[in-house]
C-alpha cells in the first residue's frame, strides 16, 4: 500500500481551523492577473503548482515573441510587395514619375510608423502582462512562505509534547498530576466565582475545604489544547479535565457529608430525565428544564458541587449513548438537542461533555493514539475505548465498533444541531474541523466506518451550509483518501465506497431517519 500524504489545502492552516463562506470557492486564495493561462489552474482543492506556473510564463513570453516575429515578417511582406509593385511597373514599360515614388514613400512611411507603434504597444503589453506574472507569483511565494512557517511551527510544538516524560495513564487516575514550576502556585486563588451565590444558604459544615480549595478553570485547559494543531493534545486534554474533577472536585463533595448524600438522588434523576428522551420539542424543552433547573439548585452550594453535577449529567449522556444510540442510531438526535440547549446556559458543560465523549472515543478529536512503549495491549485498549467484559475481558471487535459508531453518530448530531431556542455553540464549523484534521491523518482501520457514520447523521447539513467546499471534499475522499484506506475491514471500505457513488451520481448523502422533530 502506498503511503498516504495529506493533500496541499488540508495542511493549509488558513482552511483547517476555519472553513469558507457559505457557497464561497476557496480553492485558491488569489486570482490570476488578467490574460494569464487558466488552463494550468488547479481544479481541486489545492493552490497552483508553482513550477507549472514558472514554466507557463515562459510559454507565455514565447507565445508574444513569436507574435513579434509575426509582425516583423508582416512588414518584410510590405516591403516585398513594394519592391514586386517596382517590377511589374518596369516589365510593362511604364516610368513611375516623382510623384509616384514619393506617394510610395509616404504609404511606406505610414506603414512602418503603424508597425512601429504595433511594436510599442505589443511591448507594453508584454511588459504589463511579465510585471502581473511576477506580482502572482511573488505573492504565491509569499503565501507558500506562510504556510511553510505554520508547518513548521505545528512540528516544533509537536516536538515539545513528545519530548515530555511519558505519564503512565492508570485506569482509575488517566493522566497524573503535572508539577507546576516553583514560581507558579499550585492553584489559582479563590474568586467570587467560587464562592456560594448570594443570599443562598449552604449545608456544608464549616470546617469543610469547599469555598478555601480553588476550581483551576477548565477553560484554561481547553485553550492550551487547543493552541496546538495536533488533535493528540486534545486527547490528553480530555485526561486532564477529567483528572482534573476526580483531584479538585470529588474529594470536596465526598468530603461534605450532606452534599454525599444526594448523589445517588442526583444520579437517579439525571438517568430517569435522559432515558425519557423522545425526538419531539416537547419533551426535549421539558426534560432540559429539569436538568437546567436541578443543576442550577445545586450550583448555589458552591463551584464544586456544581462541577460535580454538570460531571454527572456529562456522564449520563455517555451512558445513554452506549446503551441507546449505539443501537439505535436516530436516538442521537434528540439527546443532541438536549446537550445544545444545555450549553447555552452551563457553557462548562460542553468543556465536560466533550471531555467524557473523548475518554471513550478518541476519534472525535479526531485522533488515533498509540500505545506508549511501556503501556500494556490491555491497557492500552482500555484507553482508547474498550470496555470491561468479566474479570479480565474487553469488548471484541464488532461490539467496540458499534460503540465507537454511536459516540460518532452523536458528536456529528450535536454540530448539525440547530438550537431550538437561541444558535448552537459547537456548530457545523466544527463538521469542517474534524473533516479537515482527518484527511491529515494516516488512515487506520476504523477510519471507514467512521466517515460514513459522521456523513449519515451531519452530511446532508454540511453540504447545505458548504455546498462547494464540501462537494469537493467528498470528491476529495472517493478520488484521494478512499485509496490509501486500509483494506482490512474490507466490508467498511465497500459501504463507504457505495455510499460515496451514491452521492456521487445523485449528488445526494443518505442519512439516518427521525433527524427532524417529530410532531408533539
Amino acid at each position: 500500500m502506498s503511503t498516504y500524504t495529506p493533500s496541499s489545502l488540508l495542511e493549509n492552516p488558513s482552511l483547517v481551523g476555519y472553513p469558507p463562506g457559505n457557497g464561497q470557492d476557496f480553492s485558491n486564495s488569489l486570482n490570476p492577473p488578467a490574460g494569464f493561462p487558466t488552463d494550468i489552474m488547479q481544479t481541486n482543492l489545492h493552490p497552483p503548482n508553482l513550477s507549472h506556473i514558472m514554466r507557463c510564463r515562459q510559454c507565455f513570453i514565447r507565445m508574444d515573441n513569436c507574435n513579434v516575429q509575426q509582425d516583423q515578417h508582416n512588414s518584410n511582406l510590405a516591403k516585398t510587395f513594394i519592391e514586386e509593385r517596382r517590377r511589374q511597373l518596369r516589365e510593362q514599360g511604364i516610368q513611375p514619375d516623382s510623384a509616384f515614388f514619393k506617394s510610395l514613400a509616404i504609404n511606406s512611411e505610414q506603414f512602418e510608423a503603424e508597425i512601429e507603434a504595433s511594436f510599442r504597444q505589443r511591448e507594453q503589453a508584454i511588459s504589463e502582462n511579465i510585471s502581473q506574472v511576477t506580482q502572482y507569483l511573488r505573492a504565491l511565494e509569499e503565501e507558500e512562505n506562510k504556510r511553510q512557517a505554520a508547518i513548521a511551527e505545528a512540528a516544533r510544538q509537536q516536538a515539545e509534547l513528545e519530548a515530555r516524560p511519558h505519564r503512565r495513564i492508570q485506569d482509575s487516575q488517566p493522566v497524573q498530576n503535572v508539577q507546576p514550576s516553583p514560581d507558579k502556585p499550585v492553584a489559582p486563588t479563590a474568586t467570587s466565582e467560587s464562592q456560594p451565590a448570594p443570599g443562598t444558604t449552604t449545608n456544608a459544615h464549616p470546617t469543610e475545604p469547599q469555598d478555601t480549595v480553588a476550581i483551576p478553570s477548565i477553560e484554561t485547559i481547553i485553550e492550551n489544547a487547543s493552541m496546538s494543531p495536533h488533535s493528540e493534545s486534545k486527547f490528553r486534554a480530555s485526561y486532564e479535565i477529567i483528572h482534573h474533577i476526580k483531584e479538585h472536585v470529588d474529594p470536596v463533595v465526598q468530603a461534605t457529608p450532606e452534599w454525599w448524600a444526594q448523589v445517588s438522588e442526583i444520579r437517579r434523576t439525571i438517568r430517569v430525565r435522559v432515558g425519557q428522551l423522545v425526538n419531539t420539542r416537547e419533551c426535549i424543552t421539558r426534560v432540559a428544564d429539569e436538568l437546567d433547573a436541578m443543576i442550577n439548585r445545586y450550583k448555589g452550594l458552591g463551584q464544586a458541587m456544581y462541577m460535580f453535577v454538570l460531571n454527572k449529567v456529562a456522564k449520563g449522556v455517555t451512558q445513554q449513548i452506549a446503551s441507546e444510540v449505539s443501537v439505535h442510531n436516530n436516538a442521537a438526535y434528540p439527546l443532541a438537542h438536549l446537550c445544545v440547549l444545555l450549553f447555552q446556559t452551563h457553557p462548562k458543560f460542553l468543556d465536560v461533555l466533550l471531555a467524557r465523549l473523548i475518554k471513550r472515543c478518541p476519534y472525535v478529536t479526531p485522533a488515533y493514539p498509540n500505545q506508549c512503549p511501556n503501556e500494556t495491549r490491555h491497557h492500552y485498549l482500555r484507553r482508547i475505548g474498550y470496555r470491561r467484559r468479566g474479570e479480565d475481558g474487553l469488548d471484541d471487535e464488532a461490539m467496540y465498533t458499534e460503540k465507537m459508531i454511536g459516540y460518532m453518530v452523536f458528536y456529528a448530531a450535536i454540530v448539525q444541531t440547530q438550537a431550538l431556542v437561541g444558535t448552537n455553540v459547537y456548530g457545523l464549523e466544527r463538521a469542517w474541523v474534524w473533516f479537515s484534521r482527518l484527511l491529515n491523518l494516516q488512515p487506520q482501520q476504523i477510519s471507514a466506518t467512521l466517515i460514513q457514520s459522521f456523513l449519515e447523521a451531519a452530511g446532508t447539513r454540511f453540504i447545505q451550509a458548504y455546498p462547494r467546499q464540501g462537494g469537493k471534499l467528498l470528491r476529495t475522499l472517493m478520488n484521494y483518501y478512499f485509496d490509501h484506506l486500509p483494506t482490512t475491514n474490507r466490508p467498511a471500505l465497500m459501504r463507504l465506497k457505495g455510499y460515496l457513488e451514491d452521492y456521487v451520481n445523485t449528488n445526494v448523502l443518505k442519512e439516518l431517519g427521525n433527524r427532524d422533530l417529530n410532531q408533539d
